[in-house]
């Protein structure tokens, strides 16, 4: 199979939302004798005008950006940047949670199995096949985590903002 275009596309926002969903399954977010309320992990981007509930995680790429690496060649990189908004139900919760995230993000957990980190970069699998293998990988770069000031609406007072570039280098269909 070919892994061009927008099928590409979703497999690193897919692979990259297992990745954070994994890995904070690993680290207990979603067991349910936590002392707080459930842990959600959702792709694409809120809806901000809509309340959100607390504790949802929400994985999106908003932007790709492209850039051709060798004259002449098909070799070209393509930055995917992508957001991770953690919506917490408190400070203390949003602040451990965020926290984790961007640790996960960074390769800092190096206990977790199901991360999808490998040396510091993304597994990327075609989730389609019953036992996904991976098909290729990406670099994460330039990771930041920032705190939404806009607290007009009550559900963003306790938001984050994880900013991650994901860059995928590849030629075309004939390497994968």
């Amino acid at each position: 199979m070919s892994y061009v275009g927008g099928v590409r596309a979703r497999l690193v926002r897919d692979s990259f939302r297992k990745m954070i969903e994994d890995s904070l399954s690993e680290l207990g977010w979603f067991d349910t004798n936590r002392n707080h309320l459930p842990v959600t992990v959702k792709s694409g981007p809120f809806n901000t005008s809509e309340e959100i509930l607390p504790n949802v995680v929400g994985v999106s790429i908003e932007d790709v950006m492209t850039q051709e690496l060798e004259l002449g060649s098909l070799l070209e990189e393509i930055r995917h940047f992508a957001y991770v908004d953690i919506f917490a139900q408190d400070d203390p919760i949003g602040m451990q949670l965020s926290g984790d995230i961007f640790d996960i993000i960074r390769g800092k957990f190096s206990a977790l199995n199901a991360s999808g980190i490998a040396d510091g970069r993304l597994r990327v699998y075609d989730l389609s096949h019953a036992t996904p293998s991976i098909i290729f990988y990406c670099d994460l770069e330039d990771v930041e985590i920032n705190r939404n000031r806009n607290w007009e609406l009550k559900f963003n007072k306790f938001w984050w903002i994880i900013a991650v570039e994901i860059v995928d280098n590849y030629t075309d269909d004939l390497d994968d």
